[in-house]
């Protein structure tokens, strides 16, 4: 079912496009979320036996105009992971400086807007870890779904429990441009600074189809957990609560693993959801990776 490679190291080069968004609001209003204007990001990952790092830094935007609507954002990435057939963890830290109110419909409109509102000085930390156990490791593995440092021979799958912690951290700063939209949000919303931590339990399943070389694995994830936030809100000042929080996680990939080479394309969505009394708190981040490298 799996064959070890005889080159225990792995190292490619990555191009990666990625999307993320910070919801703070009222529930079911409007949905303008506050999301970082940033270029796609080049980087490398590097694999020997068993413990992988990943490191990418963000290009410059590729079109001035689009910086002027939306303004400067500056992204910082690090992900270390480890994968045995059994078990597996993610450990991320990101880093996103200056962001602007976006909306979907603003989006598909003929009229954009001039200008986006923005808040330069805002910032968010995005910190957790995600961990990993297959019930079935016999027919999945993950450490050849998603890191390549084995092949899995035949399809096979298996059920998941995923352990996790989030650590969010949000402060928007004390400048707020409100853009040229007149049905845009005119005032920044009402929390000033704000820490997120989750710890929380999820489950889910995995699945390798295996055609000879080619591989496309996918994972999907749901969980809930109890969430301590502690905020400075614009109008009630500073408090703590706890809440209930869910998230939803899904990883996948695609490619051609070689004895000498390997290529491919990976996803990653996931979203993690809570509410303060009367404010919604979302934090949702996409991305996909086209990646080529070789085993050493």
């Amino acid at each position: 079912m799996f064959v070890p490679y005889e080159r225990e190291g792995v190292f490619v080069g990555l191009t990666e496009f990625s999307i993320y968004s910070f919801y703070v609001g009222a529930p079911n209003v409007r949905g303008d979320v506050y999301v970082p204007y940033v270029g796609p990001k080049v980087g490398m990952r590097v694999a020997f036996k068993k413990i992988g790092l990943k490191i990418a830094v963000a290009l410059p935007p590729a079109f001035p105009d689009e910086v002027e609507r939306r303004g400067s954002s500056t992204e910082t990435s690090v992900i270390i992971n480890q994968y045995w057939r059994s078990f597996g963890f993610d450990f991320y830290h990101q880093v996103y400086k200056g962001l602007y109110a976006d909306n979907p419909m603003s989006e598909l409109s003929p009229d954009r807007p001039r200008k986006f509102p923005q808040m330069p000085d805002a910032y968010v930390v995005n910190s957790g870890i995600n961990l990993y156990y297959a019930f079935d490791p016999d027919h999945y593995s993950m450490k050849a779904a998603f890191s390549q440092t084995e092949m899995q021979t035949a399809s096979g799958g298996s059920w998941l429990l995923n352990p996790f912690y989030n650590h969010l951290r949000l402060d928007v700063g004390d400048v707020y441009y409100p853009g040229t939209d007149p049905h845009a949000p005119t005032q920044p919303p009402n929390i000033h600074a704000g820490n997120f931590d989750t710890l929380g339990l999820g489950g889910g399943y995995g699945f390798c189809l295996v055609l000879g070389r080619w591989f496309i694995a996918t994972q999907g994830l749901a969980g809930l957990g109890v969430q301590l936030e502690r905020t400075d809100r614009v109008v009630e000042g500073a408090s703590d609560n706890f809440s209930p929080a869910w998230m939803v996680n899904v990883n996948a990939s695609a490619g051609y693993s070689h004895e000498n080479f390997i290529w491919g394309v990976k996803g990653l969505g996931q979203m993690l959801v809570s509410r303060i009394r009367d404010l919604q708190v979302a934090s949702q981040l996409g991305s996909a990776q086209v990646y080529a490298g070789g085993r050493f």
